[in-house]
C-alpha cells in the first residue's frame, strides 16, 4: 500500500510539474486609465505573458468598440492613437482589424515564435466611454477583456481623475469572472495625487480563469469632465437599406 501511494504521488507531482512548465498564463495585467477633461480616457495596459516552453508568435488583445445602456441600446466608442511596445520602448508589430463588436490586436512578428516571459505594453485613446446620469458621470470599464483562454494570476486597475475629489463623493464598484458575472473578488482604494488629482486603485484578490476578466465601475461628480456622448451604433441589417 506505501508502494502504491508513493508511486501515485510521483506521478502526480511527474503530471503537473510538466503541466507547470508548459502551461502558458498571464503573470499580472496592470492597466493605468486617466480620464480627461474633455470625456476622453487615457488607457495605458502592462501585460506579463508566461507562454512557459511552448512556442508561440505573440499574443491576441481584443477591446470592445460597443457599449449597451439600460435600455438595451448600443453605441459606439472610438479608438485611436494605438501603440504596443515591450519594457524597453521597443515597438511590437501588429495588425488591427476589428469583428464581431470588437477591435482585435494580433501582437507579434508572424516570421519568428517566442517562449518564456514577455512584456507587452498597450496604449490607446477612447472617446464616449463615459455614461452620464441625471446625478453623477460614470466610467464602466471591461478592464482585462473576457477572452482570454489562459489564467490571469493577478489584475490591477488605476483609474486618474483629474482633479481631487473627496473619497465620499466617488462610488466604486467592481466585478470578476465570466461574462456578465457579479461576483466581487476584488478590493478597492482611493488616494490623491499632488493634491490636484484622485486615483482610484482596484485589484483582484483570487486569480482569473478561463474566460474570466475584471471589471471596473468608477462614479464621480457632474461636471468634473465634459460630456462626450458616444454615437449611437447600428449594424447594416438595422438600417433602412439593410432592412430593405
Amino acid at each position: 500500500m506505501r508502494k502504491i501511494i508513493i508511486a501515485l504521488l510521483v506521478i502526480s507531482y511527474w503530471l503537473f510539474g510538466i503541466k507547470s512548465v508548459w502551461a502558458e498564463e498571464i503573470r499580472s495585467f496592470k492597466v493605468n486609465i486617466v480620464i480627461n477633461k474633455n470625456g476622453t480616457i487615457d488607457v495605458l495596459e502592462k501585460i506579463i505573458y508566461d507562454f512557459g516552453r511552448l512556442h508561440r508568435h505573440g499574443i491576441f488583445r481584443e477591446v470592445p468598440f460597443v457599449k449597451i445602456n439600460q435600455d438595451g441600446k448600443k453605441f459606439k466608442l472610438d479608438f485611436s492613437d494605438f501603440s504596443v511596445y515591450d519594457e524597453k520602448q521597443n515597438p511590437y508589430p501588429y495588425q488591427k482589424t476589428t469583428a464581431d463588436e470588437k477591435i482585435r490586436l494580433k501582437i507579434g512578428d508572424p516570421e519568428k515564435t517566442i517562449s518564456g516571459v514577455h512584456t507587452y505594453i498597450v496604449n490607446y485613446k477612447a472617446a464616449g466611454a463615459l455614461t452620464y446620469f441625471s446625478d453623477h458621470d460614470e466610467l464602466y470599464w471591461n478592464v482585462t477583456g473576457n477572452d482570454w483562454s489562459v489564467s490571469i494570476k493577478e489584475a490591477v486597475v488605476e483609474i486618474e481623475l483629474p482633479e481631487k475629489i473627496d473619497e465620499n463623493r466617488l462610488k466604486a464598484t467592481c466585478y470578476t469572472g465570466s461574462y456578465g458575472a457579479k461576483s466581487s473578488f476584488c478590493q478597492i482604494s482611493f488616494n490623491h495625487l499632488n493634491d490636484d488629482r484622485t486615483k482610484t486603485v482596484i485589484r483582484t484578490t483570487s486569480s482569473l480563469g478561463y474566460k474570466e476578466g475584471l471589471t471596473a465601475v468608477l462614479g464621480f461628480p457632474k461636471n468634473v469632465v465634459a460630456v462626450l456622448e458616444p454615437k449611437e451604433y447600428k449594424t447594416f441589417w438595422e438600417t433602412i437599406w439593410g432592412k430593405i
